[in-house]
């Protein structure tokens, strides 16, 4: 799977919930080379919702929006 983010293309591998082939629901997406990864609601394919965007030093948890974290 595949999310931009900043005009950034991050690919990683997803497991959760599917409507119409595309993450929605509940789901974890892990990204390819690091250890960073999103815990949370998709919604047509983006970080939308609650959810944890985890990096090696720090994490957003609140509100994200079109793959946005919404302050």
């Amino acid at each position: 799977m595949a999310l931009t983010i900043g005009g950034q293309i991050l690919t990683g591998v997803y497991s959760g919930g599917l409507v119409h082939s595309k993450p929605s629901g509940m789901g974890v997406l892990k990204f390819d080379e690091s250890t960073n990864m999103y815990m949370g609601e998709m919604l047509d394919g983006e970080m939308h919702d609650k959810g944890t965007l985890m990096f090696e030093d720090t994490a957003l948890r609140g509100d994200f929006e079109h793959n946005l974290f919404v302050v």
